[in-house]
């Protein structure tokens, strides 16, 4: 696989804090195919930009099986060494997983008390990992 514009992204967001992935599916699966990898975060990159430093949101779609969903997250999770607090923001079919560095508590809570204004979506601690709500 050429990692080209994987570096070239990592390269163009060195000074962000918070990077948000938005990709079709969400992140990767055991069943894709080479022609679908655009589709999909893989979580090679996820770890790489997580041991940069940086806060992640991830777009995530879920199908028909929720514990999907809390199965990918679960693996970033053991990927990342259990070192981060996990929010997920839920509306309808898509999850937004928020995989926070200490350091970033206060900007995502700014952003989770709008959406609680909305009361549009599902905010939640995963695993009890996130202490912000």
């Amino acid at each position: 696989m050429d990692f080209i514009y994987e570096d070239k992204a990592i390269e163009e967001l060195k000074n962000q804090d918070i990077i948000f992935f938005d990709p079709d599916n969400g992140i990767e699966v055991p069943s894709m195919k080479n022609s679908e990898k655009y589709k999909f975060v893989t979580y090679r990159l996820l770890v790489k930009f997580w041991n940069l430093g940086k806060s992640l949101i991830i777009y995530q779609h879920e199908g028909r099986d929720k514990r999907k969903t809390d199965e990918k997250i679960e693996i970033l999770y053991d990927l990342i060494e259990r070192r981060a607090n996990i929010i997920t923001v839920k509306k309808g079919n898509v999850t937004y997983i928020c995989v926070i560095q200490g350091g970033e508590h206060y900007i995502i809570k700014d952003e989770l008390v709008y959406f609680r204004k909305n009361k549009e979506y599902e905010i939640a601690n995963w695993h009890g990992t996130g202490d912000i709500l």
